[in-house]
């Protein structure tokens, strides 16, 4: 996807990138991936509003996504410090990564 958007649509995006290079989230079936970047991207901008109407669109509960998001999670936060340069460089959550609170780079810890 291309660098435009709403923030929350490219951190979704980023996510879901992130989920292509880990083996962890192979289990997860494509939409809950999906719907766990969405909610995952609304909870980490503070956003509660987009979760009951993405519930009723997808057939997810919010308690059946909490796995894949916490997988999702450690994925975002690991980002920066990933030896693949895939993961560092040519993500497009670039500025996301950069910019998060919740991302811990090697100098932070």
């Amino acid at each position: 996807p291309e660098q435009r958007g709403p923030p929350a649509e490219r951190l979704a995006w980023c996510l879901l990138e992130l989920s292509l290079f880990a083996l962890e989230t192979l289990r997860f079936e494509p939409s809950r991936l999906a719907c766990a970047a969405l909610l995952l991207s609304a909870r980490l901008r503070g956003d509660a509003q987009l979760w009951p109407g993405l519930a009723q669109l997808s057939g997810y509960m919010e308690n059946e996504l909490e796995e894949c998001c916490g997988e999702l999670l450690k994925l975002f936060q690991a980002a920066p410090n990933s030896s693949l340069a895939g993961v560092r460089k040519r993500c497009s959550c670039g500025d996301v990564l950069r910019t998060s609170p919740l991302v811990q780079t090697r100098g932070d810890a």
